[in-house]
């Protein structure tokens, strides 16, 4: 019963209470405000400046030796976690308030530009994650095999996911 409450409230009520409380006017012609400038800047900002400025950043720090991907992450899995970053619902819709608070046009253009990106960075970011496979080890690499690290990691989030309790080592 928990269970369901759980998914109730996380997958309905609260992304329903988060879109009553931007207070989104739709007025007007809707098909105008989606091809408004500001609507279209905001909505690849997130998009598509988000997921690049994640991965592109990411690889930079690796490259030059800041640091490193961690045991089974690949640069697929940096890509889905940069287009969940596009979600940014939140603080997006507190700085369209400040920079277009005398404009309500603007406004209303930005939450829309800001509603539908996080919509579609989600599709995207959850649809990139799920088809990510681990990475495979150097250790493993030439056999085809995961490393046991990486398998007990596996392991692991198999059996939280599955609600199975964990019994501690030693």
């Amino acid at each position: 019963m928990q269970e369901f409450q759980c998914r109730v409230c996380a997958f309905f009520i609260i992304p329903v209470f988060a879109f009553a409380n931007a207070g989104l006017h739709l007025t007007g012609d809707f098909g105008a405000i989606m091809g408004d400038p500001v609507t279209l800047g905001v909505f690849f900002g997130l998009v598509v400046g988000k997921p690049v400025g994640v991965f592109a950043m990411s690889f930079l720090a690796v490259k030059i030796g800041l640091a490193s991907l961690p045991t089974g992450v690949t640069w697929r899995h940096i890509a889905g976690a940069g287009c969940l970053a596009g979600i940014g619902f939140t603080m997006a819709l507190f700085i369209a308030n400040l920079a277009f608070k005398s404009d309500m046009m603007h406004l209303d253009a930005s939450k829309i530009g800001i509603l539908s990106a996080s919509l579609v960075s989600t599709i995207l970011g959850v649809t990139v994650l799920l088809t990510c496979k681990p990475a495979k080890s150097d250790a493993a690499e030439g056999s085809g095999e995961l490393d046991d690290t990486t398998l007990e990691s596996i392991q692991h989030a198999d059996r939280i996911n599955a609600g199975t309790p964990i019994a501690k080592a030693g």
